[in-house]
């Protein structure tokens, strides 16, 4: 048995000893790290299974060395005993597992929960080597991320049916492909967001409602089946993601704003309406030579792929009247993916320019679309955005 230190601050505890090498060196030489105090008990075994019982809420538990403490200014064990851990197991009793309780255990595959858990909250990120654990009976709660930059190498996650609420539970993680419960009724805003690295979701006969943003940057998500239940998508819900392919089992309406900056929004673009330049009205566009060549006998979904609505944002840092430092960040987006666009102007067959946002942007023209500045006098910071049409 090699007894831990405690330390609290906050509601965190650091569980912690002088010299981390020896720690690792008791345990490599089959003993067993233990701390306990007040029928509270956390244990790591010789084989990388650390135990913690006895709390009804799961706190911040950093198991390290002391140079694990962000308030210690050694950090040179950093992680020396923390990695060793395989599988953490939580006692029966515990209902809540607190904000990012078991979080940052790099190679620990497996977590076990007792049925007695109520709520969790982004409780296992920072986790990428784990590959399966249990949802209890009794969950209700899910908050935060709990899988923020985990599970890169689980296999498809088949979530039990007693879960009716998911919150965020994908958000930010590494998850590759997903069942959903037969009692989910409801996808809520940002479920999967920023999931990179989902190709595969199976929506379950039950879903009715896939609120914003719930798939935003699911960049790996290319085709989807939805269910016969589906009643609402809301704006944004596959956005930026690479969908090219939707399947719908019943009369459902698709449109644009579902899948903006997706290729799949290409399938929306003759619905805009279309408008003739009219000088007196519009402002002249200004098209180069590669331009014209490009756009000139293709129609106009073929020039929209082309022509990209760019933005360009530049941040000056300033004092004293006098440049410090100046940031230059440019997006651009194809036409025909850009949601906000409401109708397209068009010049002798081609497209000269296009309302988005209430605002007519033309061919080669820069508008400004934003500007904000702070100044207290010896100096601060401005933010300008332009957009215009052109050819990336």
């Amino acid at each position: 048995m090699y007894n831990l230190k405690l330390s609290k601050r906050s509601n965190n505890l650091y569980i912690t000893w002088l010299d981390a090498r020896d720690a690792r060196k008791n345990l490599l030489d089959g003993k067993v790290l233990c701390f306990e105090e007040n029928n509270k008990k956390i244990v790591l075994s010789q084989d990388g299974v650390l135990t913690v019982d006895g709390f009804e809420t799961v706190p911040t538990i950093f198991v390290d060395c002391c140079g694990f403490d962000p308030h210690e200014s050694d950090q040179s064990d950093r992680g020396i005993i923390r990695n060793f851990v395989k599988k953490i197991v939580v006692g029966d009793g515990t209902k809540h597992i607190g904000y990012k309780a078991l979080s940052g255990y790099k190679n620990a595959e497996e977590i076990l929960l007792p049925d007695s858990v109520e709520s969790i909250y982004e409780s296992f990120a920072y986790c990428p080597a784990l590959k399966k654990i249990n949802f209890p009976k009794n969950l209700v709660e899910i908050k935060g991320s709990p899988f923020m930059a985990s599970l890169d190498n689980a296999d498809t996650f088949v979530l039990p049916d007693h879960l009716k609420n998911i919150g965020k539970l994908f958000a930010w993680s590494h998850i590759k492909s997903v069942v959903l419960p037969k009692n989910l009724k409801k996808l809520e805003a940002e479920t999967f967001y920023n999931a990179k690295n989902l190709e595969n979701v199976t929506f379950n006969e039950g879903l009715e409602t896939i609120e914003k943003d719930c798939f935003k940057n699911c960049k790996s998500l290319k085709e989807i089946l939805l269910p016969a239940s589906i009643k609402q998508i809301e704006k944004n819900a596959f956005c930026n993601t690479n969908i090219s392919k939707v399947e719908k089992q019943n009369e459902i309406k698709l449109c644009k704003n579902m899948f903006f900056n997706s290729p799949f929004a290409s399938e929306f673009f003759d619905e805009i309406e279309q408008e003739i330049f009219d000088e007196n009205k519009h402002t002249q566009p200004v098209f180069d030579q590669k331009t014209i060549s490009a756009l000139s006998g293709k129609n106009i979904l073929q020039q929209a792929k082309l022509l990209h609505f760019a933005k360009n944002e530049v941040t000056t840092k300033y004092s004293y009247g006098k440049v410090d430092s100046k940031n230059e960040f440019c997006t651009y987006t194809p036409l025909y993916q850009v949601s906000q666009a409401t109708k397209i102007i068009v010049k002798d067959g081609i497209i000269a320019g296009a309302v988005i946002d209430d605002k007519t942007f033309v061919v080669g023209k820069w508008q400004n679309v934003y500007y904000a500045s702070d100044d207290d006098g010896t100096g601060g910071t401005s933010t300008q955005t332009d957009a215009t049409l052109m050819l990336k």
